[in-house]
């Protein structure tokens, strides 16, 4: 299409020029001289991009160049680079522990043991007319308190209805009591101590009239306490018998010293 439209705007032109040159010359001689027979407008439009030029003869004017084509279609935008790696985390700093968290108060203390006001000596009686046949009181680890049993003794050696005196010493252990048997008498006691102490106190029996003509083959009886520590015995002289307990107590029994009186 743009050959075709090239070559008709030639022709045009050529006739125009050379009614003008005819208008201006009013002769072939002017003919000759411009060269006007002698252009050649065969030249073929460029077949794209610029046209190529008319060939000319020798004096005439090269032919307009051709219209310029259309440019050509823009190529695809390049394929994007691949993302970098990312960096290595950064090594984590050693955490510092925590502050240690406030203890909690402390319990209640539990209440204290019942304790003596130091040793108290104390001096347990049978009282007048009465003779020791046993002895009672409480025990656990060691003898917690002790007193006497005592009777009513006839003047024919026979005895009368037993009962128990006050105890010195704490409250703790069990209770427990020992008696002579029947028709026996207390005259000596085995004790056994330690570490300021006493553990256990045991019975020795003997009835009225036996004890009056000797003091050999005495009964020995139960007793209360646990036998800890040393034991001891300590007997009344032939034809005496316990009326007292005497020593030191506090919360425990510290010591027990008997005494005797004529039966």
């Amino acid at each position: 299409m743009r050959e075709r439209a090239a070559f008709r705007t030639t022709e045009a032109l050529a006739t125009v020029m050379a009614a003008a040159l005819a208008l201006a010359c009013g002769s072939a001689a002017c003919n000759a001289i411009s060269g006007v027979d002698q252009l050649d407008f065969s030249g073929t439009a460029g077949a794209t991009g610029g046209g190529a030029a008319g060939s000319g003869t020798a004096g005439g004017d090269a032919g307009s160049g051709g219209t310029g084509g259309d440019g050509g279609t823009g190529g695809d935008g390049g394929t994007g680079g691949d993302g970098g790696m990312g960096g290595a985390g950064g090594t984590g700093g050693a955490g510092t522990g925590g502050a240690g968290g406030t203890g909690g108060d402390g319990g209640t203390g539990g209440a204290g043991g019942a304790g003596g006001a130091g040793d108290i000596s104390y001096d347990i009686h049978c009282g007048n007319g009465n003779i020791a046949v046993g002895v009672h009181g409480r025990s656990g680890g060691s003898l917690d308190s002790v007193g006497l049993i005592c009777a009513p003794l006839a003047g024919d050696g026979t005895l009368g209805t037993a009962f128990q005196t006050v105890t010195a010493g704490g409250n703790g252990g069990s209770p427990g009591s020992v008696i002579c048997p029947a028709s026996q008498v207390l005259v000596g006691i085995n004790v056994w101590v330690d570490d300021n102490r006493a553990y256990r106190v045991e019975l020795l029996c003997q009835t009225v009239e036996a004890w009056k003509m000797s003091d050999m083959n005495l009964n020995v009886g139960s007793g209360i306490g646990p036998a800890n520590g040393t034991g001891f015995g300590v007997k009344c002289p032939m034809g005496t018998a316990v009326v007292k307990i005497a020593g030191n107590a506090d919360s425990l029994v510290r010591s027990i010293n008997p005494s005797c009186r004529t039966l």
